[in-house]
């Protein structure tokens, strides 16, 4: 029994000190990653790996459920050019003109099995998952978004928003080595 309670408390310590910050994640005054992006950096290219995502309305399906989302998630991502040296992406999901909320905010760590650090895959995270239920590779940045998770659906109180996802290439020490933007979609 007493190598048993050890073993709990070993597991329970690993789980609380996975999702610790770094010391160098900060957010900005919209809840973003405070990160600075150097002129003349690579652009990294993001391609949107499923059907309803881009410059056009986001399916009801993938908003909020006040807004018909039965199963809301990020989408999938391929992410290009990252240049040597990357350790981690930072990834930002906003809607703009930006508000205090912020939709997203995750790192994504390598996979083993990725192409000499030039591609790299975003997977899709669920609405408001629990931190303790990410995908492998996925840790909260800063604390996460503006509810306290990594990714959290569009979901507009009136009108119609347009959200953007920003991914940043870093090292280790969270330097900027390549930066890339695109629209999401707009929503409602």
């Amino acid at each position: 029994m007493k190598n048993l309670c050890i073993a709990a408390l070993c597991v329970s310590s690993a789980v609380s000190t996975a999702y610790a910050q770094t010391p160098t994640e900060e957010k900005n005054s919209f809840g973003g990653p405070k990160l600075e992006v150097p002129k003349n950096i690579p652009s990294l290219q993001i391609q949107f790996e499923e059907e309803g995502w881009g410059d056009k309305r986001i399916a009801p399906k993938m908003q909020c459920a006040r807004n018909g989302g039965d199963k809301p998630a990020s989408p999938k991502m391929s992410i290009d050019g990252a240049p040597e040296g990357t350790s981690s992406l930072i990834v930002y999901v906003l809607n703009e003109p930006p508000s205090w909320d912020n939709h997203g905010l995750f790192r994504v760590m390598p996979a083993t099995d990725r192409d000499a650090a030039k591609s790299w895959v975003i997977p899709s995270i669920g609405s408001n998952r629990e931190l303790d239920k990410l995908p492998k590779r996925v840790k909260p940045y800063a604390g996460g978004n503006s509810w306290g998770r990594v990714y959290s659906a569009p979901c507009p109180s009136g009108g119609s928003w347009r959200y953007t996802v920003a991914v940043f290439a870093v090292d280790e020490a969270d330097k900027v080595l390549a930066y890339g933007k695109t629209i999401m979609g707009y929503a409602p």
